[in-house]
């Protein structure tokens, strides 16, 4: 492999801008369908978004199920709506929340509709990306048993996550006071579900892997909010470099599992193209450096259970919806989205079976069948960190200068 290219951080930000633009006039493409959206769900009563429940039910059919004896077929009778309109995401049915149920900010959430309890994720996008660019991901969340809540933040390129992270707090606080409401006020079947904030996981891609991790510290203004079950991450990353002024400064040099210390399991999903570079000649910088991405979070961290796994073949954004086809220009992607996607659901629904409900069987069999291609997707060996003691221990990756992210 080549050595990594060094980049000015001038010449990272240029990149970054690029990203956003790019992102925009990709985003742009749903604008024609933005003034349906606003015609057809903008300001609507809740009470009558759902007189047709079959025409207007929002179900996403296609998303490839795992492949294991263990795991079956996954029903996707499910809804997934916004709170509010947004130009990015047009395609997404809008319902207007209660007045006095309204989150934050604007939310995605995707949930079972049948009567019954379940877990909820709340899941913080990635850099500069939309929170429905995830529809794909969340609906396979959700028709496994799991409520997803995942808020939009602001675009931004400041290196400083604070506002992020403590808008995101915001999202955890209001979870418990309003999202059964929300739910049940929504629901076009009459069933009733109700959130299982005793079993409140806090997830997230890229940067929001980040946030992510800082809120599962601590680490925001807020004087209290609930408690995590557990932690999920999808290639977070740190920083562009391992001496980039990014705060918080989440992922050190040299770290031995001395620096983020949780007291919640904990799992980490990497990519190996996340750390190449990418675009035309490969003049964009890696999307996540190995110096401050799932590599280093995994050594920076401790936790009573950690889980890292690595998949080999695949990029930065492969987590993401097939119709993102603007994916691979920005970071170097796989051959198809749709098996990291699938393994992606698999391995985080796995992950959580074994620790919010404890059934470890999908889990086990992952860990045993790693080297065998588990739905197609290609995995270096797992490492677990537990009880200050690191097993299965693979190789890591070199270290790369420089990223956006």
């Amino acid at each position: 492999m080549a050595p990594a290219m060094a980049i000015s951080p001038s010449s990272s930000l240029l990149a970054a801008s690029f990203s956003v633009i790019l992102l925009l006039i990709c985003s742009a493409a749903g604008t024609k369908l933005y003034a349906q959206a606003l015609g057809n769900d903008s300001g609507t009563p809740v009470e009558n978004i759902f007189e047709n429940a079959e025409t207007d039910r929002v179900t996403l059919n296609n998303i490839p199920q795992a492949s294991s004896q263990y795991y079956g077929n996954l029903s996707s009778n499910v809804l997934i709506f916004q709170t509010s309109v947004s130009i990015a995401c047009a395609t997404t049915k809008v319902i207007r929340p209660p007045a006095d149920h309204e989150p934050p900010v604007r939310t995605i959430i995707a949930t079972p509709i049948q009567n019954g309890t379940y877990p909820v994720i709340l899941f913080k996008h990635g850099f500069s990306l939309a929170n429905c660019f995830y529809t794909q991901l969340f609906e396979y969340l959700a028709s496994s048993g799991y409520i997803v809540v995942a808020p939009q933040t602001q675009l931004t390129l400041d290196s400083n996550c604070t506002e992020e992270i403590n808008e995101t707090a915001e999202v955890a606080n209001w979870i418990p006071k309003s999202l059964e409401a929300l739910l049940n006020a929504s629901i076009p079947t009459g069933d009733v579900v109700i959130p299982d904030v005793s079993k409140l996981v806090m997830a997230g891609h890229s940067r929001g892997g980040k946030i992510a991790f800082a809120l599962a510290l601590g680490k925001a203004n807020a004087t209290e909010i609930p408690s995590f079950s557990a932690l999920a991450t999808l290639d977070p990353v740190d920083g562009n470099g391992p001496d980039s002024e990014f705060i918080p400064k989440m992922v050190q040099a040299g770290c031995n599992h001395t620096e983020n210390a949780l007291s919640i399991p904990v799992l980490i999903l990497g990519t190996g193209y996340g750390s190449k570079h990418s675009g035309p000649l490969g003049i964009m910088p890696p999307c996540a450096p190995a110096c401050c991405s799932h590599a280093g979070y995994f050594n920076c961290s401790s936790s009573p259970l950690i889980y890292h796994f690595v998949a080999l073949e695949y990029g930065h954004l492969d987590f993401l919806d097939d119709s993102e086809i603007w994916t691979p220009i920005m970071c170097t992607s796989g051959t198809s989205k749709a098996p990291m996607r699938s393994f992606s659901g698999r391995l985080l629904v796995a992950f959580l079976q074994a620790n919010l409900e404890g059934n470890e069987e999908d889990m086990e069999y992952i860990l045993e069948k790693w080297d065998e291609d588990i739905d197609s997707v290609k995995l270096d060996e797992p490492q677990i960190y537990t009880e200050d003691t690191l097993i299965l221990k693979g190789p890591l990756v070199s270290n790369p200068k420089s990223a956006f992210f």
